[in-house]
């Protein structure tokens, strides 16, 4: 998830024509040498089952969570509150037991 800031950056840059200065690159090699620090990459201690599963898991939200903040921003003419209330009712209503009914705990919320 610490990726969000890098994808959010490279989205930007190609799709709303943001530059991106030096900055961006020196805080996009600290993200990625954060990730690999944190998730352990490349130790030589094995790795649970679901490792590959969590990693792919976080990279796909991390992906979801820049593109919407990059769709945001494309908006000229619209109110915070409006994207907020627009994604917690998403949020409440549709993903919220979408994951539930996928996890098998969708009878006992």
């Amino acid at each position: 998830v610490y990726l969000y800031p890098v994808i959010c950056g490279l989205l930007a840059n190609q799709f709303l024509k943001e530059p991106l200065g030096w900055s961006f690159w020196v805080q996009a090699g600290v993200c990625c040498v954060g990730v690999v620090l944190v998730t352990g990459a490349g130790s030589t201690k094995p790795v649970a089952a679901n490792y590959e599963q969590g990693v792919a898991l976080a990279l796909l939200a991390s992906f979801c969570f820049a593109s919407t903040n990059c769709c945001v921003r494309a908006l000229k003419d619209v109110q915070t509150f409006e994207v907020q209330l627009f994604t917690d009712t998403v949020m409440a209503f549709f993903v919220m037991p979408l994951t539930l009914l996928i996890t098998g705990n969708g009878t006992t919320w």
